[in-house]
This record gives C-alpha cells, sequence and structure tokens, in this order.
C-alpha cells in the first residue's frame, strides 16, 4: 500500500531484500595434537563451522514474504581473514547449576581464507585446542569479538548477551560499512555433533541481534544529462519507465550524511539504499522514517514516514521503505544498454529502460546508430579517444559490415601483444585501429580495408563529436558480455590459462537472450541481431594481438548457435585465433 506525503509517494515494502552473511560456511580442523588438560572432555577436538544466515523477511498477512532480491554489495559478506569470533562452553556441575568451561571461555577463534574459497578457524596458537565436551548444555559464540569479554563474569548464554549489548552498545550513527560490520552483532548455540560419522563437529549457525532497516530513495521522470555535461542530451521522449532508485541523493549543508533512517545516519550502499540497524522492540507497532534531500532539477527535501509495522522490529530480520519522488526531471548518465541517435548536430540517448510501443520498439528505431557497451570511466581508457573528448560511452554499431575478411593475409605481429592476464583489459580499440589503417599497402590487412571502406561509407554526420567507426579490441567483447550479456568472461564457466581461451556453455543462451532482447527495440531486419543469424558459428576479430604458445595471433569471439536462430546459442569463446582466418566485423564508434 502507499501513502501519499507532501514531497513523495510512499510504498513500504515487509521483505529480506538483503542476505548479509548468507550461506557462507567455513570450517577449521583444530589441531588434534593441542593439549586439553581437563578430564570431562572426551578427547575428541572440535570442528568449528560458522554459517552465518540472512535478515529474513517478516511474514506478510495473506501471503508468503517477499521474494529476495539480487543480492548487492554489502549485502552479503564473508568472512574474510582476519575476523574473529568468541567462543563459549556452557557445562553444569553435578548440583546442575550451570558454569562456563574455563579453557573455552571467550576463546578467540581467527578466520584465514583460502584461495579455493574455502577457509579454516584456529585458536591463538598458545590456547589449548576447544574439546567436546558430553556434559555441555551449549557451546555459545558471537562476532564481532571482543576481548573485554574475557574478564566479564558471566555464567551462560543470556548473561553473554547481556553483557555484549550493555557494553557495546549499538551505535545511532552507522555511516561507513566499518561502522556498520562492527555493531551487527551476531550469536549463535549449538553442540556438536556426537555421531560417528561427524563426531566433534560443531556447526554454529549466526542470526542477528538487531533488525535491518533500509530505505530505498525511487524516482521517475524526465531524464535530463548531469551538470556540465555537454556530449550528448536525451531523446526528447526518453524519461523512465519504471521506479528506479535515485543515484541523486546529497548531501547538503556541510553535513556528512545523505539519509536518515529513524533519525540515524546511515550507510549508503553501491547500489543506492541506505541501512541501518536497530534494536530489537516488544511495542505494538513500529516504523521507519526516511528523510533527505534530492538534487532532482533542483535540491528537493523529502521526508518520509512509513506506515505501521505491527508487532514492531524482531531480531534477524529486514525491513525496507521505498520512498517513490515523482520528479518532473531526472539527472541520469548514460548507461550501458542505451540506444545511441545522431540528430541536429549532437549525439542523442534513448534510455535502455524507456518505454517501447506496442510492436516492442522504441521512438524512431531506425534512426538509432549503435547501443551503448561502456560507460564506467575505469574502462573508457583508450587514450586516442580520450584526447579528442570521447570519454563518455563505447558504442556498438547495430549490423555486421557486409562479408567476412583475413585479418591480415600473414601471421605476422604488428601492434604488442596482449597475454591472457591483460586481454580483458585491453580497451584501445580505435587506437589500434588507427594504427593499422596507417600500414601499407592496407590490402595486406583485408579487415582493416573493410573498415574503412565502411568509415567511409557510414561517415561521421557534421558537428557530431564521435570517433568513427573501429575494429573492437578484446577487452570491448568482454564488456559486451558483461554488461549487456550479464555475465563476464572473467567468470565464465572453462577457462584455459594455458591454452587461451574462455568458454560459457550453460549461460550462453541466457546472455544472448539479453543483448538480442535489447537489440530486438530496434530491430529492422535479423542483421541487427547479435551474432547476425547467417551461419551456424560466427567468428568476430578484434585488434588485439597475443603472442601465447609463440603464435602471432589475435584474440577472438566465436559464438555457436543453430541456424537462422538467433536465440539459441550453443556457446560463446573467447580465444587465441589465427589472423589468416576469416572473421566477421561488428563496428564500435566512441563519443
Amino acid at each position: 500500500m502507499r501513502y501519499i506525503s507532501k514531497h513523495s509517494f510512499i510504498a513500504l515494502f515487509l521483505g529480506a531484500v538483503l542476505s548479509i552473511w548468507g550461506g557462507c560456511t567455513e570450517e577449521a580442523d583444530i589441531d588434534k595434537n593441542a593439549g586439553n588438560g581437563n578430564s570431562a572432555a572426551d578427547g575428541t577436538p572440535l570442528t568449528v563451522r560458522a554459517t552465518a544466515s540472512g535478515f529474513q523477511a517478516p511474514a506478510q498477512p495473506g501471503g508468503s514474504p517477499a521474494t529476495r532480491t539480487p543480492v548487492m554489495e554489502g549485502t552479503s559478506t564473508k568472512f574474510q581473514t582476519g575476523d574473529a569470533i568468541g567462543l563459549f562452553c556452557v557445562r553444569k556441575n553435578a548440583s546442575g547449576t550451570e558454569y562456563i568451561s574455563t579453557d573455552i571461555y571467550n576463546l578467540k577463534m581467527t578466520y584465514t581464507a583460502a584461495t579455493d574459497g574455502t577457509g579454516t578457524w584456529e585458536a591463538p596458537t598458545a590456547a589449548s585446542a576447544p574439546l567436546l565436551y558430553t556434559d555441555a548444555v551449549t557451546y555459545f559464540a558471537y562476532y564481532p569479538y571482543t576481548d573485554a569479554l574475557t574478564d566479564a563474569s558471566v555464567n551462560n548464554e543470556q548473561d553473554i548477551r547481556n553483557w555484549l549489548k550493555t557494553n557495546k552498545p549499538l551505535a545511532t550513527h552507522m555511516l561507513t560499512k566499518e561502522v556498520f560490520t562492527a555493531n551487527d552483532l551476531m550469536t549463535a548455540t549449538a553442540l556438536p555433533s556426537q555421531a560417528d560419522a561427524d563426531r566433534g563437529a560443531l556447526a554454529l549457525n549466526f542470526k542477528h541481534e538487531y533488525a535491518l532497516l533500509v530505505v530505498k530513495p525511487m524516482v521517475k521522470g524526465v531524464y535530463m544529462v548531469p551538470s556540465g555535461v555537454t556530449a550528448y542530451s536525451y531523446y526528447t521522449e526518453a524519461q523512465s519507465n519504471d521506479w528506479e532508485i535515485d543515484r541523486n541523493v546529497i548531501q547538503v549543508g556541510g553535513e556528512d550524511f545523505k539519509m536518515l533512517i529513524n533519525g540515524g545516519k546511515a550507510c549508503e550502499m553501491s547500489d543506492g539504499t541506505y541501512r541501518i540497524l536497530t534494536e530489537a522492540t516488544t511495542a505494538d507497532y513500529s516504523h521507519i522514517t526516511g528523510e533527505y534531500v534530492m538534487d532532482e532539477d533542483g535540491l528537493k527535501p523529502v521526508y518520509a514516514n512509513g506506515p505501521n509495522i505491527i508487532g514492531g522490529f524482531k531480531s534477524n530480520t529486514c525491513y525496507t521503505l521505498e520512498i517513490h519522488v515523482n520528479a518532473s526531471k531526472v539527472k541520469r548518465t548514460v548507461q550501458p544498454g542505451d540506444f545511441v541517435y545522431q540528430h541536429n548536430g549532437k549525439i542523442e540517448i534513448y534510455p535502455c529502460n524507456g518505454a517501447v510501443d506496442v510492436f516492442g520498439n522504441i521512438p524512431d528505431y531506425r534512426q538509432a546508430v549503435g547501443i551503448v557497451v561502456t560507460t564506467d570511466p575505469a574502462r573508457l581508457t583508450d587514450a586516442k579517444c580520450n584526447a579528442k573528448g570521447w570519454n563518455h560511452a563505447y558504442v556498438m554499431g547495430l549490423a555486421d559490415i557486409s562479408g567476412t575478411y583475413r585479418w591480415a593475409n600473414s601471421n605476422i605481429s604488428v601492434t604488442s601483444p596482449i597475454d591472457m592476464n591483460d586481454a580483458g583489459n585491453d580497451m584501445n580499440g580505435y587506437e589500434k585501429t588507427q594504427i593499422m589503417l596507417a600500414k601499407t599497402p592496407l590490402s595486406d590487412y583485408p579487415a582493416f580495408q573493410a573498415i574503412k571502406d565502411y568509415s567511409n561509407s557510414h561517415a561521421v554526420p557534421n558537428n557530431i563529436n564521435r570517433s568513427p567507426w573501429f575494429m573492437p579490441s578484446v577487452g570491448q567483447w568482454f564488456d559486451l558480455m558483461a554488461n549487456l550479456g550479464g555475465k563476464s568472461p572473467t567468470t565464465w564457466e572453462n577457462i584455459s590459462s594455458s591454452s587461451g581461451w574462455w568458454n560459457e556453455m550453460n549461460d550462453a543462451p541466457n546472455m544472448f537472450d539479453k543483448i538480442n532482447n535489447q537489440l530486438d527495440k530496434v530491430n529492422i531486419d535479423d542483421s541487427t541481431f547479435f551474432p547476425n543469424p547467417d551461419s551456424q558459428s560466427h567468428f568476430y576479430c578484434s585488434t588485439s594481438e597475443t603472442a601465447l604458445n609463440g603464435d602471432n595471433d589475435l584474440w577472438g569471439l566465436l559464438i555457436s548457435s543453430d541456424y537462422y536462430d538467433k536465440k539459441d546459442i550453443l556457446t560463446v569463446l573467447i580465444s587465441t585465433m589465427g589472423k589468416t582466418a576469416t572473421y566477421s566485423i561488428r563496428p564500435f564508434f566512441a563519443f
């Protein structure tokens, strides 16, 4: 349901939108030779397994909890090297009184990550290894570790919780991830397995002692470029088609924060949301407030008071407030998947999520000239482009150059070879194309002759500030797969550093569905699709050369699909390939 305030439409969604430390399991095989003099132990050392649950969804009236949103940075944190937990063993004496074993009394166990993604929990070398006590009431652990608890007088699980919350009170403000993490108290209790097959395994499933509050500032309106940007503008009909995160929440008046949640300064996450921890409550109801200033065509203060949450905030539970603001203008930078026009002497952008007609096409789709692949400033590294001010985006054309061509008539080395470790970062397609176009005779390099001919027949219009067409580098193929296909080659299922290739089969159909569903918005005929559906195997070249295994090869792209079926992709491969083979060319430009 939505509530209207002076500045905004407000929607409250109760759901497990964050999964912090969700599903990560770490093991520690305690040194079996470590001594322990307590005769009550049976001599079996513990294997500590630490698993942390995510914040859970609260029950919702009339239905199941909302589906979790995709994991964002800061919402799923695995234990890292140096993280430490405190471990206690609560036991009973002969009279039934609970006490804590002196050898497992705030025992610090520190995590060390391994290169294969696993890790170990280890006690200090000077301490005895924790042992399995058959008379244990429970083993209790908490995170993050504090040495101050070692000297505290505690006798049971509740004593420990009370001490932690009294002596390490929850901070009012959580501006940084470091402060947030330090305040995210988690506890776990368990008894070790005594089954022969897994004897001594202590599975600690940590749960959060506090509730998590998240605010998502959302906005919708007509797009405008950020202040000072003159390299492009938005198409006149470009506006947000859906609610999206407002990236223009700002600090004002010398303040050190952007968002207040229930009066506390909140931690900003990379996905544009904000979070803070709060005590669990026993009140009849609680609610979330969000307060911030948005910079969309002028500064606008926003205050939202969410509806009542019956029963108050519960520990280990996430509550999310979405704040919807209709703005007349919304600042937005160009993004991967946007479409590019050349109109009235300037570059115009139509957003990737913009409205389409009943046929699924964007406005004036026949006039579009490209789709944006790269906008990350850290990836816009072609020095020749940057020197000319073409440092806003790398753009892929909407059709292949007709025909197939050899990169060169012989396997000779021309530019500096790129090894496998650096291939994904070679973004110099324009610069290397210019180097190749200066070669004589150019007919010895047929693919670059084709680029030249295409550039002449598809010249840059007058007054348009963009590069001529160029052959992409292998790093620009990487960005196409990552930014439009949704999966970077660095995470593909098969990678061979010795043979020089990255290969994906399982997710290849989904990747090319994403690419071609976007291209379908400007489809004139099937030549727009990538790859151009004219054969079952599609080889695309790049400007990037490699000397892997002593050969003067190039880094190329192979896409295998069913004949004339643009979506039934069988496999995609980026690999070393010979220069005298024939390739398709999908040209790029920069602006």
